[in-house]
Order: structure tokens, then C-alpha cells, then sequence
């Protein structure tokens, strides 16, 4: 049987293989994230991600897929604003495309059980 933690989506991280890199639950939430605020910081709050850390999932999806995702605007990766490539809004919906429904299944189920 899966462990009640694995249902929570952070904790039990689906890593979706594209053909131009790896992309986890986390990353996908924060490109999400980034995509609605433009901040990396506000990304980072609303996805409950450490700054420096949110810095490092960025650093990590710019350097594993075969061009940026995320794109700083004063092309610095110490700048706070920050917006999707068009790279990262294609791997963000395909994530969300192809995840989606089993994060939000898993969801459902977990409310039945309580």
C-alpha cells in the first residue's frame, strides 16, 4: 500500500523525464509560480520553497534542460524578477498535462479518508 505521505505531492515527487531534461513536482509548482508573479521571491513564498533553495531548482532546471526556463530580467540570477522562457511555459503545461489528474485524484482520495 502507498504511505499516506506519498499522496502529498511535494513529499512524493513525480520526476517527469522530457526529451530535454528532468522536471520534479517542486520545479513544476514553482515555475507555475514564477509564471503568475514574476517574482522569484513571491514564487518561492506562495510555493513554500526557501529562497535560496527556489534559486537552486532554477539554477538546476536552466543547466538540465537544453536551453533556460526561467529568464531573469535584468539577466542576473540575483535579480528577483524573473519570467518563463518559452521552454518553460511548454515543459510547465506538459507537466501539468500529463500530472494534473494524478495529483488532483490523489487529493480527492485523501479528503475521502478523512
Amino acid at each position: 500500500a502507498m504511505k499516506e505521505s506519498c499522496l502529498e505531492p511535494p513529499s512524493c515527487c513525480v520526476i517527469a523525464e522530457t526529451e530535454s531534461g528532468a522536471l520534479g513536482y517542486r520545479m513544476a509548482v514553482l515555475l507555475e509560480e514564477i509564471r503568475s508573479h514574476g517574482s522569484l521571491l513571491q514564487a518561492s513564498k506562495t510555493a513554500r520553497i526557501d529562497l535560496d533553495h527556489a534559486r537552486e531548482l532554477v539554477e538546476e532546471m536552466n543547466t538540465s534542460f537544453r536551453e533556460p526556463l526561467v529568464e531573469f530580467d535584468l539577466s542576473s540570477s540575483a535579480s528577483d524578477q524573473a519570467h518563463l522562457t518559452r521552454l518553460g511555459e511548454d515543459t510547465v503545461c506538459w507537466y501539468w498535462q500529463k500530472f494534473g489528474e494524478v495529483w488532483s485524484s490523489n487529493l480527492k482520495e485523501r479528503t475521502q479518508h478523512c
